[in-house]
């Protein structure tokens, strides 16, 4: 999975979408104005239905979305 990435249009965007990512269970991290999210099939539906910008990015993901962050 890569990371979907997409800088919101506003705080509320930002809002809304970091609370529905974490209804799913995945963590976001902010990259610069970018949000990243991993990309799998229900986050692309859930971004595609609030309307949010999103592309794939094939980049290294940050050490907050690896598995050895978890403590």
């Amino acid at each position: 999975m890569w990371p979907t990435g997409w800088p919101p249009r506003n705080l509320t965007e930002a809002a809304r979408v970091a609370q529905a990512v974490g209804n799913l269970h995945w963590d976001f991290v902010v990259n610069g104005e970018v949000l990243l999210v991993f990309c799998d099939a229900p986050v692309e539906l859930l971004l595609t239905r609030l309307g949010v910008s999103f592309e794939r990015q094939p980049s290294p993901l940050p050490a907050a979305l690896t598995l050895s962050a978890v403590s």
